[in-house]
């Protein structure tokens, strides 16, 4: 069994429920590390909390580009989508 604390389960059940986030991944200091998420997603994740997710294989990077600009798109993995955090 995982050891999550609430607030990475509160995260992986906004992300069943179909929420996304975004990390800016360019190389211009003003740009890097800003943050997006899809609308009613409601949590800021810190970069810990991503590192925790991905190291459990929960969530999964990809690549991805506004007007150039590279932004990585976390999403959940199988192994997210079929993780019950319900009774928590």
């Amino acid at each position: 069994m995982l050891k999550l604390n609430r607030h990475l389960k509160d995260v992986i059940r906004a992300m069943q429920e179909g929420h996304w986030f975004e990390l800016c991944n360019s190389d211009k200091p003003n740009l890097h590390g800003r943050y997006g998420c899809s609308k009613g997603f409601g949590f800021r994740v810190l970069h810990r909390t991503i590192i925790k997710l991905q190291r459990e294989g929960l969530v999964d990077g990809q690549l991805v580009r506004y007007y150039g600009i590279p932004w990585i798109r976390y999403e959940l993995t199988q192994e997210g989508r079929a993780l019950d955090v319900s009774n928590y």
